[in-house]
């Protein structure tokens, strides 16, 4: 999983910034799960994605999208790089597993056979395999994306 993915995870979610975003993130995890929070615990890996890629702000963006745009951390045009190729190259989708290395994956999308190679990272899978995961490029790689 990027860093990116978690920074902008964080920095939505941090209890410090709830005067700034705690509106919207209660707003989302009621969406998301159909109730006011708390969230139960096992919900947070699938809500973080919803999150950061779907769950669209009162202006109409993500916050993937949104973050690079704010700077909120002031990071330099090369810094906010990865942030930008993160928003712009993501897919949520189901990926045969073509091909295994110890650093590498192959995935093909079953819908339209687009193929990614992926950082395998402590992904445990198998050839053959399907894989119902979003994937994202940062620094021109692209990774699984979690919060693991």
């Amino acid at each position: 999983m990027t860093n990116e993915f978690k920074t902008v995870f964080e920095y939505y979610l941090n209890p410090e910034r709830e005067i700034l975003f705690g509106t919207e993130v209660r707003r989302a995890m009621t969406e998301f799960v159909g109730v006011p929070p708390p969230m139960p615990p096992a919900a947070l890996p699938y809500f973080a994605d919803w999150f950061l890629f779907d769950f669209l702000f009162a202006e109409g963006e993500p916050p993937v999208r949104r973050f690079p745009k704010a700077n909120p951390q002031n990071l330099s045009v090369g810094e906010l790089a990865p942030f930008v190729e993160l928003a712009e190259h993501n897919r949520f989708d189901f990926f045969a597993v073509a091909a295994l290395t110890n650093e590498r994956m192959i995935f093909t999308s079953i819908r339209d056979g687009s193929r990614y190679e992926v950082v395998r990272g402590d992904m445990r899978t198998a050839e053959g395999e399907v894989v119902v995961c979003r994937i994202g490029r940062a620094k021109g790689a692209w990774e699984v994306m979690d919060l693991d």
